[in-house]
Parts: structure tokens; C-alpha cells; sequence
């Protein structure tokens, strides 16, 4: 038969003594660890959604919406370009893991 246990964990904004909760009754803020862990990971979440772009990223993004044909044509040729380079190179770099595996 499982033992319940109760764990009373002290606010450390109002100091009330709450019993197996995550957040304090009386001010809402995360007490546990989980709690504290799920607020914190929303917070980067958010923080990582409301990066501004990096100038490059708006530039290519640009580019690849650009009204003029050839600018547009000329990206799309790069792109392609400098993909089939990194799917050569990524190949290359398999075949050296394997052997060397």
C-alpha cells in the first residue's frame, strides 16, 4: 500500500506554508521545481518567438519575394547552388564517419 506524503513548501514572496501545491494559494507564483521549470521554459518560448529577424534573414527574405523576375531568379539559382554544395559536403562527411566508425 503506497504512502501519501504531504510536502509543505514556504513562499518565498508572502511565506505562507502551502501543501502539495505548485503555485502559492495566495499570490499565484510557482513554488515547485516543475512549476518554476514550466514558467521559465514559456518564458524563452516567448522570448525566442519575439527575437527580431537578423538582417540577413530580411534580406533573403527579400530577395525571395522580390517584384523583379531575374533578382528573384538569380536567388533561387544560389540557393540551389550552395544546397547541392552542403548536401555533397554533408555525404562526404558520412562516408568519412562511416569508415572511420
Amino acid at each position: 500500500m503506497p504512502v501519501k506524503t504531504t510536502v509543505e513548501i514556504k513562499c518565498p514572496n508572502c511565506g505562507l506554508l502551502n501543501k502539495n501545491q505548485d503555485y502559492c494559494i495566495s499570490c499565484k507564483i510557482p513554488i515547485s521545481y516543475q512549476a518554476k521549470r514550466k514558467e521559465e521554459d514559456k518564458k524563452i518560448r516567448l522570448a525566442k518567438k519575439n527575437k527580431p529577424k537578423d538582417k540577413y534573414d530580411k534580406l533573403f527574405e527579400h530577395l525571395k519575394t522580390h517584384p523583379i523576375f531575374i533578382v528573384r531568379w538569380f536567388y533561387y539559382i544560389v540557393y540551389s547552388i550552395a544546397f547541392v554544395f552542403y548536401m555533397i559536403a554533408a555525404f562526404f562527411a558520412f562516408i568519412v564517419a562511416f569508415f572511420n566508425g
